[in-house]
């Protein structure tokens, strides 16, 4: 059933740019609401309307670029890395001709910058949960982001709204059990009831999900 859903989102949707991942998801999750493959173009309409393909699709837009520059910094960094081995070997040599007096020095200039550094890192992340919060991002999800070396807060929240965005389909994936959305109830699926039912226990699944990532 798996295999007809995504050959009807095909259909249904070609103008939909979804990766390969997130299509595979859909698909698994769809073909646990339909027996029949006359009733799967009708829960994709829905799980459209709940929640958009397109504005999923621009997502996986952007973790492909994410993904590009990922690929790109970790290249950079090597060569980074690779200079700095050399320039250590370097730094040695030269270490051996400073006085001891000067060692000292050196080393409380090191612990000032580490501190100076430790400082920046708060002031960032403070300002890295506050945009994430204009995007509708918990606080809680940006607090946990690992501030690294050669930090980029677009890069930052670029990955944070993928992760909210996984976190909230991993949530709606959750509701469902045997093959049937849980709604506590009988209300039948599809309606305005049934959506505002799956919605509620969605933003209590994410909830709980952001508490333990």
């Amino acid at each position: 059933m798996k295999d007809k859903v995504l050959a009807q989102l095909a259909i249904d949707f070609p103008g939909v740019n979804l990766s390969k991942t997130t299509k595979d998801k859909i698909a698994a999750f769809v073909a646990t609401q339909v027996t029949t493959e006359d009733q799967i173009s009708g829960k994709l309409k829905e799980y459209n309307d709940f929640m958009s393909f397109s504005d999923i699709a621009k997502n996986d837009d952007r973790q492909r670029l994410a993904d590009a520059k990922k690929v790109k910094d970790d290249a950079e960094a090597a060569e980074k890395l690779r200079l700095e081995e050399l320039a250590k070997g370097s730094q040695q040599n030269n270490q051996d001709e400073v006085p001891a007096w000067a060692k000292g020095l050196l080393t409380t200039v090191e612990s000032l910058k580490t501190q100076l550094a430790g400082e920046q890192g708060k002031s960032t992340i403070n300002d890295l949960k506050a945009a994430a919060k204009l995007k509708g991002i918990p606080e809680g999800l940006a607090a946990k982001y690992v501030i690294g070396e050669g930090y980029d807060q677009q890069a930052a929240l670029t990955a944070l709204e993928t992760e909210w965005t996984e976190l909230k389909q991993i949530a709606v994936n959750g509701e469902v059990k045997d093959g049937k959305v849980i709604l506590g109830d009988e209300t039948p699926s599809g309606t305005p009831a049934a959506k505002a039912a799956i919605k509620a226990s969605m933003e209590d699944a994410v909830k709980g999900l952001v508490e333990t990532v």
